[in-house]
């Protein structure tokens, strides 16, 4: 099984509080016996996984700032950590924040990128209406990062 893990943090908080967005590469279901929720996908196509998800967090600004890309198999695990990069992003309170459509690549895409951000807004708010109901999604925003300063990341 593969993982992608992308990590986020409130801005000015580097030695403080640090999350962990994990992203399973192959549909699996939760896993009791770890911290962490094993993503099932919500869509597949004959070469990709889809998923949906949203967290919530305080009011602030955030970045994603590291990927981590694990591959488990019968022998052990091995790992990647990317060094650090800064993805920034707002989260105002009470307003859902749609902060793009992140792909993942196994070997990196055609230019060598592990991650490629879109901004497929329409498309994902109905994904995630679909999914999460609870959420009055026609009052999200928008902060889609429309640069990267790093060649982990490229943005579409």
């Amino acid at each position: 099984m593969e993982n992608f893990s992308l990590f986020y943090r409130l801005k000015g908080a580097e030695d403080d509080k640090k999350y962990k967005q994990n992203i399973y590469v192959k549909n699996v279901q939760k896993n009791p016996f770890t911290q962490y929720v094993k993503f099932s996908a919500e869509k597949e196509t004959t070469d990709e996984y889809i998923y949906s998800f949203a967290f919530e967090v305080s009011p602030g600004n955030y970045e994603f700032y590291q990927l981590e890309k694990s591959l488990l198999n019968a022998a052990g695990s091995v790992n990647f950590t990317s060094s650090e990069f800064s993805i920034n992003y707002e989260v105002k309170s009470g307003k859902p924040t749609y902060v793009g459509d992140y792909k993942f690549y196994e070997d990196g895409n055609d230019n060598g990128a592990l991650i490629e951000i879109s901004n497929d807004r329409k498309k994902a708010i109905e994904l995630l209406t679909d999914e999460f109901q609870n959420i009055n999604w026609s009052e999200s925003l928008s902060d889609v990062p429309a640069i990267s300063n790093n060649n982990i990341i490229e943005i579409k």
